[in-house]
């Protein structure tokens, strides 16, 4: 995802056992109407629900819940994040291309409401000036 850097972005990841196993980069380019967002989940063996944890978490960000509307690049090989993506927002419209999912949505729900992102961490990064 290019990344200009003076815009504010955001970096979710989710820990586990002190590791950083899944890992997303938001942002919210200037003039769009939706926020971006490319998720990334370590190879290996990780705890069922990692990846539903991290579109979660990328949901929660400031840059989501301002444009109300999502584009987001998964790998197509985690079903689990596309099942989720599509269990939080059912009127996603989601294709292939190449070895990623585009996943686009306008958001029609609040933010998950008394839920814990257990292990997860948001990081807003500033612009560079």
């Amino acid at each position: 995802m290019p990344v200009n850097e003076d815009q504010p972005r955001s970096r979710v990841e989710v820990d586990e056992g002190g590791t950083v196993v899944a890992s997303a980069e938001v942002d919210l380019p200037e003039g769009s109407p939706a926020a971006r967002a490319a998720l990334h989940v370590e190879p290996g063996h990780r705890a069922p629900g990692t990846s539903s944890r991290l579109v979660d978490a990328v949901l929660e960000t400031k840059e989501v819940r301002e444009a109300g509307k999502l584009v987001a690049a998964v790998p197509k090989g985690d079903g689990e994040a596309i099942e989720h993506a599509h269990e939080r927002m059912p009127s996603a419209t989601m294709r292939s291309a190449g070895s990623t999912v585009i996943i686009e949505a306008q958001l029609e729900e609040t933010p998950l409401e008394g839920t814990q992102l257990q292990g997860t961490q948001l990081e807003d990064t500033p612009p560079h000036n």
